[in-house]
């Protein structure tokens, strides 16, 4: 998990777009190396995360908040 900051004033789309885009994308980036430096130290094979579109249509949730 992380805590994530912003400035006041910011419109609350702009703020769910950062939340949902943003934020998991920066993360994953940090965690990728991660991943695959364990499993390549391990007996399993190597695994590398593929990058992920966090903007594409179907990861985001603003047309299933019902």
């Amino acid at each position: 998990g992380s805590n994530f900051l912003w400035p006041e004033g910011l419109a609350g789309k702009t703020i769910n777009t950062l939340l949902t885009v943003n934020a998991p994308a920066l993360l994953l980036s940090y965690i990728r190396p991660i991943v695959s430096s364990i499993t390549d130290s391990s007996e399993h094979p190597t695994y590398h995360i593929p990058f992920i579109d966090f903007s594409s249509k179907e990861m985001t949730t603003d047309e299933n908040d019902d």
